[in-house]
């Protein structure tokens, strides 16, 4: 039985292209010229079927090995969607399996079900190479999840556009405690086309993460920096920005002239806003502010100190809390108080740059946030940032998203 495990390994890594599921990762590259999706691969393939075959040979004690095995798909429900950069997976699949050993045949069905993967890829030629891992997938009672790294064969689509096949062959050699096995294997599927789309979003969001990552690899380069703003807003325009986060990247990129950021980040940095999704008055005064810090006499010192060796501190000196009660003769008309409470809080940070990414981490939670640094502005969005409750049954009556901005001292 363990020769039949160690090439059921094998035959799952011929077909990871197919049937496994990745953990998303960067690419290395960026190609300007693919931002209309112009790949022929793009849109959603259903397998129609696939086989292999693989001959091991083996010796163990001084004494041979030879199996065989005969693989094939049954009733597959099963599809694959690429994106320009990136795939999923889903649905089940069968396969019969015929296994002979030393001259004696046996057979096994197995399937597969709810398959959900994603992961990414590049195409050179008429290759294809996909990034992932397998995740939740036995063969013998073996967990295949250990098994990851690009693979990569030989793709063909038909005239029409309508057939996608891969063809791969190859030899394998294991070792395993003194155990080897070689396996020669051959295999094959082929896939239908059933939808000529991707969904706008999925695209957009492919597009951008692929603009990100060639302009992290060069964020001295102003072409690839106009790339990344035009692929984020394209992002915006197909999946929509509630929380401003996408605008945030593109307003920290800046006009790309210069798209070093700024190496000046070890140092001091003061809180000087509060910027709300709108304006309120908060001190009553008949006048509304978007940076609610001009509508109070608190958080009037809080920073963030950077050092050289990658460490930093977070220094909170006070904290406000909003309580809010009707004004009389509206419904909906607010009268705010303010209750500042004197606090002396430092935390310890530790902190990484990547390109306008500032990633900060709190050494007693290790929880991590990200800023986006522009110029000698560092800022972050926290969703719902901003509450005020009702005074009386304490039930929230105004939620905002907050954006904190700190400036260099």
């Amino acid at each position: 039985m363990k020769n039949i495990s160690k090439v059921s390994v094998l035959f799952m890594m011929v077909f990871a292209f197919a049937i496994m599921a990745c953990d998303n990762e960067p690419l290395d590259g960026f190609d300007l010229n693919n931002l209309d999706g112009s790949n022929n691969l793009i849109g959603t393939w259903t397998l129609t079927n696939f086989d292999a075959t693989v001959n091991t040979a083996s010796e163990v004690g001084g004494i041979p090995f030879e199996t065989d095995f005969l693989i094939q798909s049954v009733n597959p429900n099963y599809d694959l969607t690429f994106a320009p950069s990136t795939f999923t997976t889903s649905g089940s699949y069968g396969y019969d399996v015929n296994i002979t050993v030393n001259g004696q045949t046996s057979m096994q069905n197995l399937s597969v079900d709810n398959v959900m993967g994603a992961g990414s890829y590049t195409t050179n030629g008429s290759e294809i190479t996909s990034d992932g891992s397998f995740v939740s997938y036995e063969f013998q009672g073996m967990d295949l999840s250990e098994f990851d790294g690009p693979q990569t064969a030989p793709y063909t689509i038909s005239a029409d556009g309508q057939t996608l096949s891969f063809v791969q062959n190859s030899t394998e050699t294991t070792n395993d405690g003194g155990f080897t096995t070689t396996s020669t294997i051959s295999s094959s599927s082929t896939w239908t086309k059933i939808n000529n789309t991707v969904d706008p979003c999925i695209e957009a969001t492919s597009f951008a993460s692929s603009a990100e990552t060639a302009f992290n690899n060069d964020i001295t380069n102003e072409n690839l920096c106009n790339a990344y703003k035009s692929a984020l807003q394209n992002q915006i325009n197909s999946c929509g920005d509630n929380n401003g986060s996408i605008q945030a990247l593109i307003n920290g990129l800046g006009d790309c002239s210069n798209s070093t950021p700024d190496e000046g980040i070890v140092g001091t940095w003061l809180l000087t806003a509060w910027n709300g999704e709108e304006a309120i008055d908060l001190n009553n005064d008949g006048t509304e502010n978007i940076n609610f810090l001009d509508e109070m006499d608190c958080l009037t010192n809080e920073t963030i100190v950077f050092n050289a060796d990658n460490t930093g501190t977070v220094m909170s000196t006070s904290f406000p809390s909003f309580t809010t009660e009707i004004e009389v003769g509206t419904t909906d008309s607010f009268i705010f108080t303010i209750d500042c409470e004197e606090e002396v809080e430092n935390t310890d940070i530790t902190w990484t740059q990547n390109g306008n990414i500032i990633s900060i981490t709190d050494t007693a939670t290790a929880g991590v946030t990200d800023w986006t640094i522009n110029g000698n502005e560092l800022s972050i969005i926290v969703p719902e940032g901003f509450v005020a409750f009702d005074g009386e049954d304490f039930t929230a009556t105004v939620t905002q998203d907050l954006t904190f901005v700190y400036e260099k001292q």
